[in-house]
């Protein structure tokens, strides 16, 4: 076992639950529902992909570049899923 990578892993694993909770805490607070996430979501994914928002990669690798922003995207889906639920469960 690396011990570096469980380290980690777990810090990433506790920033990620932070940020997922605070959002659902936030949202619940304006009035937002679990079915109000997937717009949310969708804008947020949008916006990502608009120049000079998310990392580019270097500017003569344009596979790079895509990947990386597509990896970004199916992130940020993810994230919003979580957010949902946590919003549906009614758990933050």
């Amino acid at each position: 076992m690396d011990n570096e990578r469980v380290t980690l892993g777990a810090e990433l694993s506790k920033i990620n639950f932070l940020l997922v909770n605070l959002y659902a805490m936030y949202l619940r607070d304006v009035g937002a529902t679990h079915g109000d996430v997937p717009a949310l979501s969708a804008e947020m994914v949008r916006q990502a992909g608009l120049p000079g928002t998310s990392y580019g990669g270097p500017a003569n690798d344009t596979d790079e570049t895509d990947a990386i922003r597509q990896l970004c995207n199916e992130r940020l889906a993810t994230f919003f899923d979580q957010v949902q639920e946590r919003l549906r469960s009614g758990g933050h």
